[in-house]
Protein backbone atom coordinates (compact mmCIF):
# COMPACT_ATOMS: atom_id res chain seq x y z
CA UNK A 1 0.00 0.00 0.00
CA UNK A 2 1.13 3.45 -1.11
CA UNK A 3 0.67 6.60 0.94
CA UNK A 4 0.69 9.67 -0.82
CA UNK A 5 1.45 12.56 1.79
CA UNK A 6 0.69 16.28 0.17
CA UNK A 7 2.52 19.17 1.94
CA UNK A 8 0.07 22.54 2.55
CA UNK A 9 2.58 25.27 1.02
CA UNK A 10 1.05 28.73 2.77
CA UNK A 11 0.94 31.82 0.58
CA UNK A 12 3.85 34.36 0.71
CA UNK A 13 3.59 36.87 3.54
CA UNK A 14 3.43 40.08 1.99
CA UNK A 15 4.57 42.90 3.89
CA UNK A 16 2.51 45.80 6.72
CA UNK A 17 1.40 48.17 4.68
CA UNK A 18 -0.73 51.15 5.22
CA UNK A 19 -4.14 50.70 3.90
CA UNK A 20 -5.00 53.57 1.19
CA UNK A 21 -7.24 56.27 2.65
CA UNK A 22 -10.43 56.59 1.64
CA UNK A 23 -13.17 59.14 2.71
CA UNK A 24 -16.34 57.28 3.89
CA UNK A 25 -19.43 58.45 1.20
CA UNK A 26 -22.25 59.74 2.82
CA UNK A 27 -25.17 60.86 0.92
CA UNK A 28 -25.06 64.42 0.07
CA UNK A 29 -28.07 66.91 1.91
CA UNK A 30 -29.97 68.16 -0.48
CA UNK A 31 -33.25 70.54 -0.19
CA UNK A 32 -35.49 67.63 -0.50
CA UNK A 33 -33.93 65.55 2.27
CA UNK A 34 -33.35 68.87 4.72
CA UNK A 35 -36.91 69.76 4.19
CA UNK A 36 -38.52 66.06 4.93
CA UNK A 37 -36.36 66.54 8.01
CA UNK A 38 -37.96 69.60 9.00
CA UNK A 39 -41.26 68.22 8.08
CA UNK A 40 -40.71 65.30 10.85
CA UNK A 41 -39.65 67.54 13.26
CA UNK A 42 -42.84 70.07 13.11
CA UNK A 43 -44.93 67.27 13.17
CA UNK A 44 -43.57 65.15 15.90
CA UNK A 45 -45.93 63.36 17.63
CA UNK A 46 -45.70 63.48 21.81
CA UNK A 47 -43.70 60.64 23.21
CA UNK A 48 -40.85 60.50 20.02
CA UNK A 49 -37.79 63.11 20.49
CA UNK A 50 -35.42 64.22 18.30
CA UNK A 51 -33.27 61.51 18.37
CA UNK A 52 -35.99 59.46 17.37
CA UNK A 53 -36.66 61.41 14.30
CA UNK A 54 -33.04 61.56 13.42
CA UNK A 55 -32.86 57.86 13.07
CA UNK A 56 -36.25 57.73 11.65
CA UNK A 57 -34.98 60.28 8.52
CA UNK A 58 -31.62 58.38 8.30
CA UNK A 59 -30.03 61.96 9.78
CA UNK A 60 -27.28 61.24 12.07
CA UNK A 61 -28.03 63.06 15.63
CA UNK A 62 -25.44 65.83 15.52
CA UNK A 63 -26.00 66.79 11.74
CA UNK A 64 -29.77 67.08 12.81
CA UNK A 65 -29.33 69.41 15.52
CA UNK A 66 -26.69 71.55 13.64
CA UNK A 67 -30.08 71.57 10.77
CA UNK A 68 -32.22 73.20 13.47
CA UNK A 69 -29.49 75.66 14.56
CA UNK A 70 -28.91 76.90 11.28
CA UNK A 71 -33.00 77.18 10.65
CA UNK A 72 -33.50 78.87 14.32
CA UNK A 73 -30.75 81.65 12.97
CA UNK A 74 -30.99 81.85 9.47
CA UNK A 75 -34.80 81.10 8.55
CA UNK A 76 -36.00 79.79 5.40
CA UNK A 77 -32.60 79.99 3.63
CA UNK A 78 -31.31 76.99 5.61
CA UNK A 79 -33.12 74.24 3.73
CA UNK A 80 -31.00 75.41 0.66
CA UNK A 81 -28.74 72.81 -0.28
CA UNK A 82 -25.39 74.57 0.61
CA UNK A 83 -25.18 77.55 3.42
CA UNK A 84 -22.94 79.86 1.90
CA UNK A 85 -22.02 81.33 5.18
CA UNK A 86 -21.73 80.27 8.54
CA UNK A 87 -23.90 82.06 10.42
CA UNK A 88 -21.81 81.89 13.66
CA UNK A 89 -23.65 82.67 17.09
CA UNK A 90 -26.59 84.79 17.64
CA UNK A 91 -25.82 88.59 17.46
CA UNK A 92 -26.34 89.73 20.96
CA UNK A 93 -26.52 93.33 20.52
CA UNK A 94 -28.96 94.44 17.88
CA UNK A 95 -28.47 97.17 15.13
CA UNK A 96 -30.92 99.07 16.89
CA UNK A 97 -28.75 99.42 20.22
CA UNK A 98 -25.90 99.97 17.93
CA UNK A 99 -27.66 103.18 16.03
CA UNK A 100 -28.86 104.07 19.97
CA UNK A 101 -25.31 104.40 21.24
CA UNK A 102 -23.89 106.31 18.59
CA UNK A 103 -26.88 108.50 18.31
CA UNK A 104 -25.57 111.95 19.55
CA UNK A 105 -28.41 111.86 21.59
CA UNK A 106 -27.23 109.42 23.97
CA UNK A 107 -27.18 110.06 27.67
CA UNK A 108 -24.45 108.85 28.54
CA UNK A 109 -22.52 108.73 25.08
CA UNK A 110 -19.31 110.43 27.07
CA UNK A 111 -19.50 107.80 29.98
CA UNK A 112 -17.50 104.49 30.27
CA UNK A 113 -18.69 101.42 28.42
CA UNK A 114 -19.76 99.54 31.44
CA UNK A 115 -21.75 102.37 32.62
CA UNK A 116 -23.86 102.72 28.84
CA UNK A 117 -24.07 98.99 29.11
CA UNK A 118 -25.74 99.49 32.73
CA UNK A 119 -27.97 102.26 31.01
CA UNK A 120 -29.55 100.54 28.07
CA UNK A 121 -30.08 97.28 30.04
CA UNK A 122 -27.80 95.30 27.08
CA UNK A 123 -26.86 92.31 29.53
CA UNK A 124 -23.30 91.51 27.23
CA UNK A 125 -19.95 91.83 28.61
CA UNK A 126 -17.79 94.99 27.85
CA UNK A 127 -15.45 92.92 25.93
CA UNK A 128 -18.59 91.31 23.52
CA UNK A 129 -20.05 94.76 22.96
CA UNK A 130 -16.28 96.13 21.93
CA UNK A 131 -16.36 93.56 19.82
CA UNK A 132 -19.65 94.35 17.91
CA UNK A 133 -18.68 98.02 17.75
CA UNK A 134 -15.52 97.40 16.06
CA UNK A 135 -16.69 94.88 13.09
CA UNK A 136 -20.10 95.98 12.75
CA UNK A 137 -18.77 100.14 12.47
CA UNK A 138 -16.16 102.08 11.28
CA UNK A 139 -14.18 101.10 14.10
CA UNK A 140 -16.20 102.63 16.83
CA UNK A 141 -14.89 103.04 20.41
CA UNK A 142 -14.12 105.06 22.96
CA UNK A 143 -12.34 108.66 21.11
CA UNK A 144 -10.88 111.86 22.93
CA UNK A 145 -12.57 114.92 21.98
CA UNK A 146 -11.11 117.11 19.42
CA UNK A 147 -10.11 120.49 21.36
CA UNK A 148 -10.74 122.74 19.04
CA UNK A 149 -11.19 126.46 17.97
CA UNK A 150 -12.98 128.43 15.61
CA UNK A 151 -11.17 129.50 12.74
CA UNK A 152 -12.07 133.50 12.16
CA UNK A 153 -13.03 135.07 8.92
CA UNK A 154 -9.55 136.56 7.98
CA UNK A 155 -7.80 133.32 8.64
CA UNK A 156 -10.18 131.35 6.47
CA UNK A 157 -8.87 133.70 3.42
CA UNK A 158 -5.49 133.42 4.38
CA UNK A 159 -5.70 129.12 4.61
CA UNK A 160 -7.64 129.59 0.96
CA UNK A 161 -4.99 131.52 -0.36
CA UNK A 162 -2.10 129.88 0.60
CA UNK A 163 -3.64 126.99 -0.94
CA UNK A 164 -4.17 128.39 -4.22
CA UNK A 165 -0.28 129.43 -4.13
CA UNK A 166 0.66 126.08 -3.45
CA UNK A 167 -1.45 124.01 -5.00
CA UNK A 168 1.09 122.83 -7.75
CA UNK A 169 4.64 122.89 -6.74
CA UNK A 170 6.42 120.01 -7.35
CA UNK A 171 6.48 117.67 -4.50
CA UNK A 172 10.80 116.60 -5.47
CA UNK A 173 11.55 120.36 -6.09
CA UNK A 174 9.51 122.32 -3.72
CA UNK A 175 8.16 119.72 -0.77
CA UNK A 176 11.17 117.72 -0.82
CA UNK A 177 13.11 120.65 1.04
CA UNK A 178 11.12 121.78 3.29
CA UNK A 179 11.78 121.78 6.94
CA UNK A 180 8.45 121.21 9.29
CA UNK A 181 8.98 122.83 12.77
CA UNK A 182 7.25 123.32 15.59
CA UNK A 183 7.12 123.63 19.98
CA UNK A 184 4.76 121.61 22.08
CA UNK A 185 4.28 121.55 25.54
CA UNK A 186 2.99 118.60 28.09
CA UNK A 187 0.66 120.29 30.38
CA UNK A 188 -1.68 117.93 32.95
CA UNK A 189 -5.01 120.43 31.78
CA UNK A 190 -4.60 117.91 28.42
CA UNK A 191 -5.65 114.94 30.76
CA UNK A 192 -9.39 116.57 31.30
CA UNK A 193 -10.38 116.21 27.98
CA UNK A 194 -13.47 114.11 27.57
CA UNK A 195 -13.89 110.73 25.91
CA UNK A 196 -17.27 110.32 23.57
CA UNK A 197 -18.39 106.93 22.45
CA UNK A 198 -18.13 107.42 17.97
CA UNK A 199 -16.71 106.27 14.98
CA UNK A 200 -13.47 106.03 13.45
CA UNK A 201 -12.99 108.91 10.93
CA UNK A 202 -15.49 111.38 12.80
CA UNK A 203 -13.31 113.55 15.26
CA UNK A 204 -13.90 116.99 14.13
CA UNK A 205 -18.01 116.48 14.04
CA UNK A 206 -19.47 119.12 16.33
CA UNK A 207 -20.57 116.49 18.53
CA UNK A 208 -17.50 115.33 19.07
CA UNK A 209 -15.21 118.14 20.36
CA UNK A 210 -15.23 120.62 23.48
CA UNK A 211 -13.70 124.00 24.13
CA UNK A 212 -10.14 123.51 24.51
CA UNK A 213 -9.05 124.01 28.29
CA UNK A 214 -7.05 126.47 29.62
CA UNK A 215 -3.44 125.89 30.78
CA UNK A 216 -3.02 125.60 34.34
CA UNK A 217 0.75 124.79 34.45
CA UNK A 218 3.18 123.69 31.68
CA UNK A 219 5.19 121.06 32.68
CA UNK A 220 7.83 120.70 30.00
CA UNK A 221 8.39 122.63 26.81
CA UNK A 222 10.08 120.51 23.88
CA UNK A 223 10.90 121.46 19.75
CA UNK A 224 12.07 119.50 16.44
CA UNK A 225 11.96 120.10 13.20
CA UNK A 226 11.19 117.12 10.58
CA UNK A 227 11.15 117.12 6.55
CA UNK A 228 11.02 114.28 4.01
CA UNK A 229 14.29 113.76 3.62
CA UNK A 230 15.54 113.38 7.47
CA UNK A 231 14.24 114.31 10.86
CA UNK A 232 16.04 116.87 13.84
CA UNK A 233 16.84 116.53 17.14
CA UNK A 234 14.62 116.89 19.88
CA UNK A 235 15.01 119.95 21.75
CA UNK A 236 14.07 120.65 25.39
CA UNK A 237 14.00 124.01 26.34
CA UNK A 238 11.99 126.65 29.46
CA UNK A 239 12.38 130.80 29.17
CA UNK A 240 14.31 131.80 31.87
CA UNK A 241 13.59 135.40 30.49
CA UNK A 242 10.13 134.92 31.69
CA UNK A 243 8.53 138.64 32.45
CA UNK A 244 8.13 138.50 36.42
CA UNK A 245 4.84 138.45 37.94
CA UNK A 246 3.01 142.23 37.90
CA UNK A 247 2.38 143.88 40.84
CA UNK A 248 -0.41 146.48 41.40
CA UNK A 249 -0.39 149.01 43.54
CA UNK A 250 -3.53 149.21 45.88
CA UNK A 251 -4.63 152.26 47.62
CA UNK A 252 -3.93 152.03 51.15
CA UNK A 253 -6.56 151.33 53.94
CA UNK A 254 -8.44 154.15 55.52
CA UNK A 255 -7.71 154.85 59.11
CA UNK A 256 -10.65 155.36 61.43
CA UNK A 257 -10.99 159.52 62.96
CA UNK A 258 -12.62 158.98 66.02
CA UNK A 259 -12.85 162.06 66.59
CA UNK A 260 -14.96 163.32 63.72
CA UNK A 261 -16.91 159.91 62.74
CA UNK A 262 -18.55 156.75 64.29
CA UNK A 263 -18.14 153.74 64.19
CA UNK A 264 -20.84 153.18 61.30
CA UNK A 265 -19.32 155.84 59.35
CA UNK A 266 -15.76 154.30 59.63
CA UNK A 267 -17.39 150.79 58.36
CA UNK A 268 -18.83 152.90 55.36
CA UNK A 269 -15.58 154.24 54.06
CA UNK A 270 -13.93 150.55 54.92
CA UNK A 271 -16.89 149.13 52.23
CA UNK A 272 -16.14 152.31 49.64
CA UNK A 273 -12.96 151.15 49.64
CA UNK A 274 -12.93 147.47 49.22
CA UNK A 275 -15.34 148.13 46.25
CA UNK A 276 -12.88 149.87 44.80
CA UNK A 277 -9.86 147.74 45.16
CA UNK A 278 -8.60 146.58 41.63
CA UNK A 279 -8.54 142.71 41.08
CA UNK A 280 -5.67 140.40 40.57
CA UNK A 281 -3.95 140.22 36.96
CA UNK A 282 -5.48 136.83 35.88
CA UNK A 283 -2.14 135.88 34.10
CA UNK A 284 -2.82 132.49 32.04
CA UNK A 285 0.10 130.24 30.49
CA UNK A 286 0.62 131.09 26.91
CA UNK A 287 1.79 127.15 25.98
CA UNK A 288 4.64 127.31 24.37
CA UNK A 289 5.29 131.36 24.74
CA UNK A 290 8.48 132.21 24.62
CA UNK A 291 10.62 135.85 24.27
CA UNK A 292 12.05 136.45 21.09
CA UNK A 293 15.65 136.84 22.36
CA UNK A 294 15.59 132.82 24.05
CA UNK A 295 14.39 131.63 20.86
CA UNK A 296 16.67 133.09 18.66
CA UNK A 297 19.77 132.42 21.14
CA UNK A 298 18.34 129.16 21.82
CA UNK A 299 16.36 127.14 19.19
CA UNK A 300 16.34 128.69 15.92
CA UNK A 301 20.12 128.27 15.65
CA UNK A 302 19.57 124.33 15.24
CA UNK A 303 16.37 125.05 12.65
CA UNK A 304 18.93 127.62 10.26
CA UNK A 305 21.66 124.55 10.33
CA UNK A 306 19.54 121.88 9.57
CA UNK A 307 18.12 124.11 6.66
CA UNK A 308 21.66 125.47 5.40
CA UNK A 309 22.44 121.84 5.34
CA UNK A 310 19.69 120.63 2.89
CA UNK A 311 20.16 124.02 0.48
CA UNK A 312 24.00 122.83 0.11
CA UNK A 313 23.50 118.84 -0.78
CA UNK A 314 20.17 119.27 -2.27
CA UNK A 315 20.09 122.82 -4.13
CA UNK A 316 17.30 123.95 -1.97
CA UNK A 317 15.99 124.74 1.78
CA UNK A 318 12.93 125.96 2.81
CA UNK A 319 11.95 126.70 6.47
CA UNK A 320 8.20 126.73 7.94
CA UNK A 321 7.15 128.08 11.54
CA UNK A 322 4.29 129.66 12.76
CA UNK A 323 2.83 133.11 13.30
CA UNK A 324 4.06 132.44 17.08
CA UNK A 325 5.38 135.91 18.63
CA UNK A 326 8.60 134.30 19.18
CA UNK A 327 9.74 133.87 15.60
CA UNK A 328 9.25 137.03 14.57
CA UNK A 329 7.00 136.51 11.47
CA UNK A 330 4.68 139.76 12.69
CA UNK A 331 6.81 142.33 12.19
CA UNK A 332 9.76 143.20 9.35
CA UNK A 333 12.54 144.03 11.77
CA UNK A 334 13.62 141.89 14.90
CA UNK A 335 16.37 139.48 15.71
CA UNK A 336 14.71 135.87 14.41
CA UNK A 337 13.97 137.52 11.44
CA UNK A 338 17.52 139.36 11.13
CA UNK A 339 19.29 136.19 12.16
CA UNK A 340 17.13 134.06 9.26
CA UNK A 341 18.17 136.94 6.56
CA UNK A 342 21.91 136.60 7.76
CA UNK A 343 21.58 133.04 6.98
CA UNK A 344 20.03 133.00 4.04
CA UNK A 345 17.17 130.86 5.06
CA UNK A 346 13.92 130.83 2.54
CA UNK A 347 10.67 131.01 5.18
CA UNK A 348 7.07 129.43 4.18
CA UNK A 349 4.53 131.37 4.84
CA UNK A 350 2.08 129.41 7.33
CA UNK A 351 -1.30 130.36 7.59
CA UNK A 352 -2.72 131.04 11.69
CA UNK A 353 -5.07 128.47 13.02
CA UNK A 354 -3.83 125.66 11.16
CA UNK A 355 -1.87 123.14 12.46
CA UNK A 356 -3.49 120.48 10.07
CA UNK A 357 -0.29 121.70 7.47
CA UNK A 358 2.38 121.09 9.95
CA UNK A 359 3.25 117.32 9.76
CA UNK A 360 4.58 118.13 13.13
CA UNK A 361 1.21 118.40 14.83
CA UNK A 362 0.59 114.75 14.46
CA UNK A 363 3.46 113.96 15.57
CA UNK A 364 3.16 115.58 18.35
CA UNK A 365 -0.45 114.14 18.97
CA UNK A 366 1.00 110.42 18.51
CA UNK A 367 3.39 111.33 21.54
CA UNK A 368 1.27 112.95 23.95
CA UNK A 369 -0.93 109.65 23.52
CA UNK A 370 1.57 107.69 24.34
CA UNK A 371 3.02 110.12 27.49
CA UNK A 372 -0.54 110.08 28.82
CA UNK A 373 -0.95 106.10 28.22
CA UNK A 374 2.08 105.09 30.31
CA UNK A 375 1.47 108.05 32.47
CA UNK A 376 -2.01 106.53 34.04
CA UNK A 377 0.00 102.86 33.96
CA UNK A 378 2.48 103.93 36.13
CA UNK A 379 0.66 106.49 38.12
CA UNK A 380 2.85 109.79 37.02
CA UNK A 381 5.78 110.65 36.99
CA UNK A 382 8.05 111.87 39.81
CA UNK A 383 10.12 114.81 38.62
CA UNK A 384 10.69 116.19 35.26
CA UNK A 385 13.87 114.27 34.69
CA UNK A 386 11.30 110.49 34.25
CA UNK A 387 8.71 113.04 32.13
CA UNK A 388 11.51 113.74 29.98
CA UNK A 389 12.84 110.29 29.37
CA UNK A 390 9.74 109.21 29.07
CA UNK A 391 8.94 111.63 26.22
CA UNK A 392 12.65 110.85 24.76
CA UNK A 393 11.80 107.26 24.49
CA UNK A 394 8.64 107.39 23.23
Amino acid sequence: MQYIFQLKVDPPIEPPRTPPHSRVSRPEATTRRKARFYHAIDTMQEGLSKKDVCTAEGVPYRTGMQWLRYRRIKGSPATRRVCKSNPGPALKVSDSKIHILLDINNPVRDRHLSTQIDYHNLNIHERILRRNLRSRTRNAKMYRKAAVKEIGVKNKKDRIKHGELHKDEDFNEFWKNVWFIDEAHYDPSEDSIERVLREEGSRYKPENTQERPSLTDVILHFAASISWRKKGDLIFYNDEHDPPPVEVKKPPKPRRRPRTETEEDYKERVKEWEAQLPHDPDIKPKGNSMTQAYYAEKILPAYTQAVSYCRIHHGRGILQEDNDGSHGTQSATNVPRDLKEKNWIEVLVHPAQSPDLNPCEACWNIVKHRVRKRGRRQGGWQDKTELKQTIIEE
